[in-house]
């Protein structure tokens, strides 16, 4: 009995020595990445863009994360469109309200910590410029390709490894501003 005793404390021994020694070669050849953020943000009034016409924001080709991309039209008869393509695959397409009296309407993609309660409305809001927020509307998946109206929630920063593009239509005549925002970073 004695024997199996000290076989078990000698592998067990051997067990821990083996594990400090994979934390060591793991922790030594870990560099940690660099960030280099991006922020971009628009404000287009009636008359600085051309209705029916896709624009393109962002086009990085890299790695990096996404953190926010948000859309919205500011009161009035506006709408627009937005598409995200992350690695070559669109991961969000969405539309705005074309008629929406108040607040606009926000499509995009944005971390639950972006949403805030305004008691006056007693209704789920979201800043998405220094005078102006915008009402949540619909909540929806990610990733969101189905053209409507909505939010996608997301919990961490979306990462890309080869590319990011975020592209911006707006529709409808309208004398009203449009607004896009979009953070993140690249490695």
């Amino acid at each position: 009995m004695n024997t199996n005793i000290n076989n078990i404390n000698t592998n067990v021994g051997t067990v821990k020595t083996d594990v400090a020694s994979i934390k060591n070669t793991v922790t030594s050849g870990f560099k940690p990445a660099v960030m280099t953020p991006f922020s971009y943000v628009i404000t287009k009034g009636s008359g600085s863009y051309t209705i029916d016409t896709w624009y393109t924001l962002i086009n990085i080709t890299g790695e990096g994360e996404l953190q926010n991309v948000l859309s919205a039209v500011g009161h009035g008869n506006g709408s627009n469109m937005l598409r995200v393509t992350i690695d070559g695959v669109v991961k969000y397409y969405g539309k705005t309200p074309e008629s929406y009296n108040g607040p606009g309407g926000v499509i995009g993609m944005t971390k639950l910590d972006n949403i805030f309660n305004r008691p006056d409305y007693g209704e789920p809001f979201m800043g998405l410029s220094a005078t102006n927020d915008f009402n949540l509307g619909s909540v929806v998946t990610y990733p969101y390709t189905g053209g409507g109206g909505g939010v996608s929630l997301i919990d961490i920063p979306i990462r890309f490894k080869s590319s990011l593009k975020i592209e911006w239509m707006p529709q409808v005549r309208t004398t009203d501003t449009h607004y896009v925002f979009a953070t993140g970073g690249v490695f």
